[in-house]
């Protein structure tokens, strides 16, 4: 923008300072007052609240301030990929739905995770499904629901205390339980 045409075309007041951009301009012809996006040299500053949007790609992607929510909107995937680690800092974190139900809740305060459940009373919380427990090659399973222990092999199922020594076994074959064994 040739800073004549500006001239020409209405004032340049207020305190715009070098390298500093404003679009939207709350008075006509101006670049002073309020606006709902600037650049200051480092900083830049979109104002959503009257509903606007920062679209990206097609209309259907954006980025809109809410109150005090940050949305991100996607047709497909939003996909986050840092070359180090990506840190969420806040006192709970969910994963929802699109329908916004909740399924995973990180209870920051309590240092505990829900999964099925909104408010965990254990370091993990689990509600409505079992915990199944599989080696890296597929071949062994280890289910827990709220009733039972099950594998998925012919093994044995034993526990062990810190010395490594069976203190209970099933046996699988005969259904013969050991203690001390």
């Amino acid at each position: 923008v040739n800073l004549s045409d500006l001239v020409s075309a209405g004032t340049i007041g207020g305190s715009i300072t070098d390298n500093q951009v404003a679009v939207g301009a709350s008075t006509a012809n101006s670049i002073e007052g309020s606006a709902n996006f600037t650049f200051d040299g480092t900083d830049v500053f979109l104002d959503t609240s009257g509903g606007g949007k920062l679209k990206l790609g097609a209309a259907t992607e954006y980025i809109q301030g809410s109150g005090s929510d940050i949305r991100i909107y996607a047709s497909d995937n939003v996909l986050i990929s840092p070359a180090d680690d990506v840190n969420i800092r806040a006192d709970d974190v969910t994963i929802e739905t699109t329908s916004a139900s909740e399924y995973v809740r990180f209870d920051g305060g309590n240092q505990r995770v829900g999964i099925g459940i909104t408010s965990p009373s254990n370091l993990l919380h689990l509600k409505g499904g079992k915990l199944e427990i599989e080696k890296s090659d597929s071949s062994k399973h280890l289910t827990i629901d709220e009733n039972s222990i099950r594998t998925t092999t012919s093994n044995d199922l034993s526990i062990f205390t810190n010395s490594n020594s069976n203190q209970l076994v099933l046996q699988q074959a005969n259904g013969r339980v050991g203690i001390g064994t």
